[in-house]
C-alpha cells in the first residue's frame, strides 16, 4: 500500500463527509427541529408583544416558550443522529438568523412599536430562516 499525500487525504475526507449516510427519518428530525425553532421564536415574539405591559402574561408566555424549547431540544437530542457539517451549517444558519431577527424584534417592539400591520408580518419573517433551512435539509 502506497502512502497518500496530505492533499489526497483531505480529498478523501471531504468525499467521505459529503457521502455521510443520512436516513429519511434523520432528515425529518433535523428539519422539524430547525423549522420548529424558527416558528417557536416567531410565536414567542408575537406573544410577548401581545402581553406587553402585563407581567403575568409575559411570565406565562416565557414559561411556555422555555418548556416548548426544552421539549424540542430533548426530543432532538434523543433522536437526532446526523453529524454532517452541511447539516450543522444549515441548522446554525436557520436558527441563528431567526434568533437575530427575534432580538431585533424585541428591541423594535420595546422602543418603537410600529403597530400590528407592520409588526405581524415581521413576526412571520422571524420563522422564515428556520423554515427555509428545514426545507433545504429535507431536500438533501
Amino acid at each position: 500500500m502506497d502512502p497518500i499525500t496530505p492533499e489526497e487525504a483531505r480529498e478523501q475526507l471531504m468525499e467521505a463527509t459529503d457521502r455521510a449516510a443520512v436516513s429519511r427519518s434523520d432528515a425529518a428530525i433535523g428539519a422539524t427541529l430547525t423549522g420548529g425553532l424558527g416558528v417557536l421564536l416567531a410565536a414567542t415574539l408575537t406573544a410577548v408583544t401581545l402581553w406587553r405591559g402585563n407581567a403575568v402574561g409575559l411570565i406565562v408566555s416565557m414559561g411556555v416558550y422555555m418548556v416548548a424549547l426544552a421539549l424540542l431540544m430533548w426530543w432532538q437530542f434523543s433522536r437526532y443522529r446526523i453529524h454532517d457539517r452541511n447539516w450543522r451549517r444549515q441548522y446554525f444558519w436557520g436558527f441563528g438568523l431567526s434568533v437575530v431577527l427575534y432580538s431585533v424584534g424585541i428591541f423594535w417592539e420595546a422602543f418603537a412599536f410600529p403597530g400590528w400591520a407592520v409588526f405581524a408580518p415581521y413576526c412571520v419573517l422571524v420563522a422564515v430562516p428556520g423554515l427555509v433551512a428545514a426545507a433545504r435539509m429535507l431536500r438533501k
